[in-house]
């Protein structure tokens, strides 16, 4: 199985594990405090399983892990990359999708996020 390589911008680094793309993912790299965080989505291309997503947060070396599923295909997951404090900031680490078949594989993660403070008039 194969997870398909998205491009985020010059900062995220991405790499396939097995054949087959099942899976889309975009990065959400900013979000503004009171409004949002930072979020990976992953679109399910065929039906799944299981999504399993740790990483963690380069600021204070918390991990942070999420775990979702079962998707049909053409679902979407949100996996917000919390931050607790206005800033730019590193999440690294893996996600991991099982499919429907039992099929599985992985790839790193590393993106740098952004959360803006929030707006004052």
């Amino acid at each position: 199985m194969r997870i398909a390589p998205f491009a985020l911008s010059f900062f995220a680094s991405i790499a396939a594990a097995h054949a087959g793309e099942v899976v889309k993912v975009e990065l959400v790299p900013r979000a503004q405090q009171g409004q949002g965080q930072p979020e990976l989505v992953v679109r399910a291309l065929d039906a799944l399983k299981r999504l399993s997503l740790e990483v963690r947060r380069a600021s204070d070396g918390e991990a942070v892990r999420h775990r979702a599923g079962p998707l049909g295909k053409g679902d979407t997951q949100r996996f917000a990359l919390a931050m607790k404090q206005p800033g730019e900031t590193t999440f690294s680490g893996t996600l991991e999708v099982v499919a429907e078949n039992g099929e599985s594989g992985s790839m790193p993660i590393s993106v740098k996020v952004e959360l803006l403070p929030e707006l004052k008039l």
